[in-house]
């Protein structure tokens, strides 16, 4: 499918407090973009969505250590929020506050970690599938949650309210056809316990990490910023590998 960026928007929401807290912190990058068929000119949706990467690492912020290429490029080339905030710093509450656009008080349960879903609640992608565009709705690891949607957990088959769940981007991509499409890449980086592969941790050096003033400068703290480091940079990765599946 060949595709041309129509426009991008990024924004990273976090707390004014402790920025390396257990608080969940997210990078949102929603790039529209648009077919070249001409007979399909509803822009397409992509949201990329991390786990808990607090707003100061990244390297066009100013960090010296991670290297966030594709988020530099799309910041760079895009519109970049510098002062926005997440509403409910916990995964799920915040998860439902980006789909429904709605604020923590109208979202019952769902406003909770492992909360339930309200089936009458609508959200953006699933209005999408269902408008007279009638959008190719999906996402990949992580959607809503953790918590239960429908009365069910994360399941094949069944939806979350970010829409489908599917294996893999390309996967989804194969099912899209000449519809429009909005796909949720829901990443479970970066959060403990820390994972990421050896590749990712090329360029990071525990000695010149900058250590907050907050924590005590130890191997210790040293190696666990560097662990983090280390999924903020395969978060990184794989966002780009997903936008060059669409040049």
């Amino acid at each position: 499918m060949e595709q041309s960026t129509h426009a991008s928007f990024c924004r990273i929401d976090s707390m004014t407090m402790n920025r390396w807290a257990t608080g969940w912190f997210s990078l949102f990058v929603s790039l529209l973009t648009t077919s070249l068929n001409a007979e399909n000119s509803k822009p397409n949706v992509l949201i990329l969505l991390a786990d808990n990467w607090a707003a100061p690492h990244a390297s066009i912020m100013g960090d010296r250590s991670v290297k966030t290429p594709t988020f530099d490029s799309i910041a760079r080339n895009g519109v970049y929020f510098t002062n926005a905030f997440c509403q409910i710093p916990s995964c799920s509450p915040s998860r439902a506050v980006l789909l429904t656009g709605r604020v923590a008080h109208q979202l019952e349960v769902a406003a909770n970690l492992w909360g339930q879903f309200p089936d009458q609640q609508w959200t953006f992608p699933l209005a999408l599938s269902r408008s007279s565009a009638s959008y190719q709705v999906g996402y990949m690891i992580k959607g809503w949650g953790p918590g239960r949607y429908l009365g069910e957990r994360h399941t094949f088959g069944k939806p979350n309210p970010a829409g489908f769940k599917t294996e893999s981007f390309e996967a989804f991509l194969e099912t899209v056809g000449d519809k429009p499409f909005c796909f949720w890449f829901g990443s479970h980086d970066p959060h403990r316990p820390w994972e990421a592969e050896k590749e990712f941790y090329r360029g990071l050096d525990a000695s010149k990490v900058e250590v907050p003033s907050y924590l005590p400068d130890h191997p210790t703290v040293r190696k666990e910023i560097v662990d983090y480091y280390a999924e903020v940079q395969k978060f990184d990765s794989q966002c780009g590998e997903i936008i060059k599946s669409l040049k």
